[in-house]
Formats: C-alpha cells, sequence, structure tokens
C-alpha cells in the first residue's frame, strides 16, 4: 500500500498503467463524475472494460452504496461492491481514497471465502465447520443479506458454483420465490433475538425444489443492525417425503383393513383397541365402536379364553408370529362361530400389542363334516356299485352268449340246408335257382361275420384291460403277413418305422393295427402301385403319434363325423367288403387306454388315420 498511497499522495495525470509496476493491487483512478482516468495493470486480471464510465463496471445493485462511499472522498473510507468478471461478477472490498489532483484512487480487495473469513468478527469462525463438509449447507451473508461465503454443501445441493452466487442478495438466488419476501425482511427488520428460524423451498439450478429447515444467526454488530449472518440448513426433502409416504402407506393400511372381509383387531394389555368394521358387522354389531374397551377374551368361547391370553402373551414374549389354531367366537346374539385365528406382536402407543387376523371358516367346516360323513359311508358304497356293476356285467355275458349262440344256430341251420340242396338235388337246380341258394349261402356267412364283430365290439368295452409295452412295429409286420398269407399273389409296398414303442394291452391295440392296416390294405387293392405306411409322426407341440397312411380310394371328409360310428360305411358292399364295425372297434380301444384317434382323407387320393396314446414313446 505504500506504493499506492504514495502514488495518490503525487498522482498528477496518467501513469499507473506504465511507470508504477510495483503496484500490484488493481487500481482505479476515478474522476469527479465517476469517469475512469487511469488504472493499474493488475484490473486486467480482475475484469476487462471498454466503457470510461466505472459504473459500467459495478452490479446495478451496488451504484447507490458506491456513490454514497464516494460523497465521503474527503476521507478515507471502504465499500464493498460487485465488479462484473467476464463469469459473472466478484465481490470486492473497495478503499478509496482522495488524492491532491481532486480525483480518487479506488483499490479493489476481491474478497473469496479466505480473505473474508479475516474481516469476519471473531464469533464468525465458529461458521468455518460449515465450509469444512461437503454435506453441510452453509452461507455467510453480509448486513444487506448478500453472500459473501457458499459452502461446497450449498455447492452440491443447490447446483450452483460459488462464484455465481458471491455478491448476490440470498432471496435473489436459492429462495424460492414465494418465501423471498419473508427472508429479505429478516435483513431489514430490528434483531431481537439474533436468530431467524423457518422451514423453506430452496431452489436448484435444474429448477427442483427442495425443503429445508433454516436458521439465519446475527453475528456481531449491535441490536439494531448486525455486521454478518451466518446461514445454516438441514435437507428435510428426503425426510418430508419418507414422512408422507409413511402417512399415505398408514392410510392405505387403514383403508385395506376396513374394507378387508376378514375380521383385524388389536388388542393391548388384553383390552380390544381397534377393530375394522367388516369385523364387527361379522359380530352383528353395526360399528367397532361397540367393541372398543372391552376384554379380548369376550370375543371368544369360554372353553378357549385361557388359552387366546396364553398365545398373545408368548407371542409378545418372543416376539414372534403365533400360528394359524381353529377357535369358536361368540356373535353378539349368542350364536357360535368357528373361525381361524392368527396374530402378530405390534407395539401400540409404545406398548406391546397383538394384531389378530380372523377369518370364518364355518363354511369349509360344514363342507368337512359333509365330507367326513360322505367318507364314513364310501366304501360301503363302493362295495354296493362294484356289485351291481359285477351283476351287469355278468348279465351282459349271459345275454352276449346266449345272442351269439342263439343268432348262429339259424345261420348254421340255413348254411347246412343249403349245402343239402346244393349236394342232393343240385342236378334239378338249373341258372337262376343256383344263383339265389348261393346268395343265401354268402349272406349267412356275412351275418355270422357281423354277429362275430359285434361280440368283438362288446368284449373291446368290458374286457379288463393290461398294460405291457408293445412294439407297434412288429405288430404290423405279424398282421402284413396274415394279409400277405390271404392275397399272395398281391403286390402292395409297405413302409413300417422302426422301434414304435409304447405301453398298453397287446391284445387290443393288435384288434386296432389289424384294423387300420386291413382297411389300408383293403381300399388301396385297386391301385396300380398300391402304397402303405405304418410311421410315427408328431405334432407342433412335439407329441408323437401313430399313423397308418395309404394311397387308395379315400373318402369325402363333409362326412367324416361318423366315420368311427358303428354300421356306418362311406362305400357299398359291392365296392368294398365289411360290415362297418371296425373303426367303431379302433376308436373304442384307444378310447379306454385313454388316447384320442382322427383321420384325413381326399377322394381319389387315400386316407390317413392317426391315433396317440398315453404311454407312447420316442423313436
Amino acid at each position: 500500500m505504500d506504493k499506492i498511497e504514495e502514488a495518490a499522495t503525487d498522482y498528477s495525470g496518467p501513469g499507473l498503467a506504465g511507470p508504477a509496476p510495483a503496484i500490484t493491487e488493481p487500481v482505479f483512478v476515478l474522476g469527479p463524475d465517476g469517469s475512469i482516468l487511469d488504472y493499474s495493470r493488475a484490473t486486467a486480471a480482475l475484469t476487462e472494460f471498454t466503457s470510461k464510465d466505472f459504473f459500467d463496471l459495478l452490479h446495478p445493485d451496488d451504484h447507490s452504496t458506491f456513490l454514497s462511499a464516494l460523497d465521503m472522498r474527503g476521507s478515507e473510507s471502504s465499500v464493498k461492491a460487485r465488479i462484473v468478471t467476464p463469469g459473472g461478477h466478484r465481490l470486492c472490498r473497495w478503499s478509496l481514497m482522495a488524492t491532491g489532483a481532486g480525483v480518487t484512487l479506488a483499490i479493489a480487495k476481491p474478497l473469496n471465502d479466505s480473505a473474508e473469513v479475516e474481516d469476519l468478527p471473531a464469533e464468525a469462525e465458529l461458521a468455518d465447520a460449515l465450509f469444512r463438509s461437503e454435506n453441510t449447507v452453509g452461507l455467510v451473508l453480509d448486513s444487506r443479506g448478500y453472500i459473501v461465503r457458499f459452502s461446497p454443501g450449498a455447492e452440491r445441493l443447490s447446483g450452483l458454483p460459488a462464484q455465481e452466487v458471491l455478491g448476490v442478495a440470498i432471496w435473489k438466488t436459492v429462495i424460492a420465490p414465494e418465501y423471498a419476501d419473508e427472508v429479505r425482511r429478516c435483513f431489514e427488520l430490528p434483531l431481537k433475538n439474533r436468530q431467524w428460524m423457518q422451514d423453506i423451498i430452496w431452489r436448484t439450478a435444474e429448477g427442483g425444489r427442495r425443503r429445508l429447515s433454516c436458521s439465519i444467526t446475527a453475528v456481531g454488530g449491535d441490536d439494531l443492525r448486525a455486521e454478518y449472518f451466518v446461514a445454516n440448513a438441514v435437507d428435510l426433502t428426503e425426510c418430508c417425503t419418507a414422512q408422507r409416504q409413511l402417512a399415505e402407506a398408514e392410510e392405505r393400511y387403514r383403508r385395506m383393513v376396513e374394507i378387508s372381509f376378514e375380521l383385524e383387531v388389536t388388542q393391548c394389555e388384553g383390552v380390544i383397541v381397534s377393530m375394522n368394521q367388516s369385523g364387527a358387522e361379522f359380530l352383528g354389531a353395526d360399528s367397532a365402536e361397540a367393541f372398543i374397551g372391552r376384554p379380548i377374551n369376550s370375543l371368544y368361547a369360554p372353553d378357549c379364553r385361557e388359552t387366546v391370553s396364553q398365545r398373545a402373551q408368548l407371542a409378545i414374549e418372543r416376539w414372534e408370529p403365533a400360528p394359524l389354531e381353529e377357535r369358536d367366537m361368540l356373535r353378539l346374539d349368542g350364536s357360535t362361530v368357528t373361525v381361524e385365528v392368527a396374530a402378530i406382536p405390534m407395539n401400540y402407543e409404545g406398548r406391546p400389542a397383538t394384531h389378530a387376523v380372523i377369518r370364518d371358516i364355518s363354511g369349509r367346516k360344514a363342507n368337512e363334516r359333509e365330507l367326513l360323513r360322505y367318507r364314513e359311508h364310501l366304501e360301503e358304497l363302493v362295495a354296493q356299485r362294484t356289485t351291481e356293476l359285477v351283476a351287469v356285467n355278468r348279465e351282459l355275458e349271459t345275454f352276449s352268449h346266449s345272442v351269439s349262440h342263439d343268432l348262429h344256430a339259424p345261420l348254421r341251420a340255413i348254411n347246412g340246408f343249403v349245402g343239402v340242396l346244393l349236394e342232393d338235388f343240385g342236378e334239378q337246380f338249373r341258372g337262376e335257382a343256383l344263383h339265389y341258394l348261393g346268395r343265401v349261402a354268402a349272406n349267412t356267412e356275412r351275418m355270422a361275420g357281423i354277429i362275430d364283430n359285434l361280440m368283438l365290439l362288446s368284449r373291446v368295452t368290458r374286457q379288463q384291460m393290461e398294460q405291457h409295452p408293445v412294439d407297434l412295429t412288429e405288430v404290423g409286420r405279424s398282421v402284413l403277413e396274415e394279409l400277405r398269407v390271404a392275397e399272395p399273389e398281391r403286390q402292395t409296398e409297405v413302409f413300417f418305422d422302426e422301434n414304435m414303442q409304447t405301453i398298453g394291452d397287446p391284445a387290443l391295440l393288435r384288434v386296432v393295427v389289424q384294423n387300420l392296416l386291413g382297411n389300408a390294405w383293403k381300399y388301396s387293392a385297386r391301385e396300380a402301385a398300391p402304397r402303405i405306411e405304418f410311421r410315427t409322426e408328431k405334432d407342433g407341440e412335439g407329441r408323437r403319434y401313430f399313423c397308418v397312411r395309404d394311397n387308395g380310394v379315400g373318402f369325402d371328409m363333409t362326412h367324416a363325423k361318423d366315420l368311427f360310428g358303428a354300421f356306418n360305411r362311406f362305400h357299398s358292399p359291392s365296392e368294398f367288403k365289411g360290415d362297418g364295425i371296425g373303426l367303431a372297434t379302433v376308436k373304442r380301444i384307444i378310447l379306454r387306454h385313454g388316447g384320442e384317434v382322427w383321420a384325413h382323407s381326399r377322394e381319389g387320393e387315400g386316407a390317413c388315420f392317426c391315433f396317440r396314446l398315453p404311454g407312447v414313446k420316442k423313436s
């Protein structure tokens, strides 16, 4: 300062920027009207300016303060004011010194955290802890409420660097608009308790809002005016959010309890303190108030009251839930109802308590009693039904045997008489007579075949099934051999997949293969190159099934629904022999195995018959 004072004393014209390199402080030489007459080199590190008016360099809010200090330039004075910088503005302490030439030297001392602390009174050193933690929101404000220090915690919470807020009124930066006037007034009113405390809303750089508990404490000065203020704040946002969420959760729980179809009751020290509306109505009351204050044991039948008390006490002592138990509860009208009770320990107004959830199981108990009664008679019912079924099956067996014998006997007689006529009187028959006798013999044989197939269909439905592994490939080859022996002159290509394994009744599954391969053999006989396939395939879900496919005459799918019915034929006996019972037999056998059977075809393009069995094995 010696060089500056010397320059101030001897100043008579421009020269600070040139011949006075020893002056390292930013110094401006101001004329009576505030124009810049000269400046030191150090001002370049503080600000950039092109205007000759010094007040263009100052923050507009500080013009009046600086002018008041200039009015006192007859003596040395000091003032704080912000100077515009390329990055915003910078708070400086200005020392104003009058010169013999009628001008003023304005020497700037930029204020930063360390420099400002030196200017604070001793009491303000207690606030230094605020600026050593990134988690603490702390500010130092001058007597007008302008920010002179901004802690790292304040920077983190607001998203604003300290350089952007230093020298700006606190209510113009981080305080929400609705709290600005209230905060500003605390710097204008006389200090009573030297401290102001309030919950406020803090603004962030991104436009967010945080709730803070703020305390502003006066430092130095007197009861009318403080020299500085220290502000510290605690972020309540998460706490307020948690409190709101807790309140909302409690409200949701209360509403859920109220609309619950179950009875929910809380007892503390053996007395009912809360009950939901559904529970009160379940027990026969209009509202829960009818039970509040009553002993919890009064809700239960006398023979289980002691057990209820013991369970509640044990749940509290162990601080673990009491498991479900059945109890009888008393309604207000004196009737009892069976319920299921579970309880958990909890705190009620600082005292141990239990909360019970009670479910009405009277309907279930009635069903259980009915089921028990039914079970007691089940064996008797099963034995009775079994006896009836055995008797029915025996009658059906007798009936079937009788029908078979009674129908076969006349047919054998007719066939025998036809044979006698042909053998003993054959020479007397000519032409048409012989034809008629042949027709009679053929129809008796056909009738006998129908009777045999009907008996087979009946046995398929009634006979006991055995479950064994079956290789359908071997069964198919055996059936094919029988067909070739019956027609040795016929040439037909037949293909089998190997190892077509399944589980079922071997005899019944052989009947299935006999019918399906027999039909394929029969209906492809007129083709120039007959072809039959017995293979396994799989559907879209990967389930395997068996297929018997031929290239024969096929059938019209519009009649497919009648395909597996007894005596349903799509071709006349003159075209293909048969009695229409084979496919009905196939369907009954597959259904008895728990499987399914289907077919698809086109006339003149052959047919494909498929069946799936639960015991099918992958090839």
